[in-house]
């Protein structure tokens, strides 16, 4: 019994981490390719491109009730 009740928490704990490493790999391509810092503040780049892609990538954390307007 303990052996089923350790393999379910494994695999509940790793496709949480799993989850959470693509948000932040996300987060990391974000601020590297799409976002221009100043000395006090920051910016996201506004030419077509960026934000379309851009786009793609926040549109994968939006509910799937607004994620097609």
């Amino acid at each position: 019994m303990k052996k089923i009740y350790w393999a379910t928490f494994l695999m509940i704990f790793s496709n949480l981490h799993g989850y959470s490493q693509i948000a932040f790999h996300d987060a990391q391509i974000i601020k590297e390719n799409f976002i221009t810092v100043t000395e006090s503040a920051f910016e996201f780049k506004k030419d077509e491109a960026s934000v379309q892609e851009l786009t793609s990538y926040l549109r994968n954390y939006l509910p799937d009730s607004v994620k097609n307007d």
